[in-house]
């Protein structure tokens, strides 16, 4: 895997293959680039994808994942602008799952992406994603309070 450096300094290690139009996939929390493998590999004969461990995982699990603190989020799009510039203009971002949610984050932070594609991002924005975890938070501190761990 080849490496870059985040606004932070920290390295980042990434993977290209294929030939087109440059495409990064941003895993999921338990992701890596190796997990991202098989999809890599079905959408490199027509673009040129760039696969990397999001820090934290991989090859990047001691890569100061625990030393972001409140500002966790604000590394992570960081290490995705980095990505987005290896892969060279007109990239365009797939993320799933929790990297469809760092993606969305990252876009409305001005990353810049031709396009960009989301799957099942735990996202729910404004007052209703708000008001639905306030809700599922008090349901499970009643729960524990009852001493339900069911």
């Amino acid at each position: 895997m080849d490496r870059i450096l985040s606004a932070d300094g920290t390295p980042i290690a990434y993977r290209r293959q294929g030939e087109g139009p440059p495409l990064v996939l941003v895993g999921g929390a338990l992701s890596t680039a190796a997990t991202d493998a098989p999809l890599a590999a079905l959408l490199a004969p027509r673009f040129t994808v760039v696969t990397y461990d999001r820090r934290g995982r991989g090859a990047g699990r001691d890569a100061g994942h625990e030393d972001a603190g409140a500002d966790r989020v604000g590394r992570e799009i960081e290490d995705l602008n980095a990505v987005v510039a290896a892969a060279g203009p007109g990239a365009c971002v797939f993320g799933m799952s929790s990297g469809g949610a760092l993606a969305l984050e990252a876009a409305a932070a001005g990353l810049p992406v031709d396009l960009l594609a989301v799957y099942e991002p735990p996202y729910t924005p404004g007052a209703s994603g708000l008001l639905f975890k306030a809700r599922c938070t008090a349901r499970l501190h009643r729960l524990l309070a009852d001493g339900d761990r069911a």
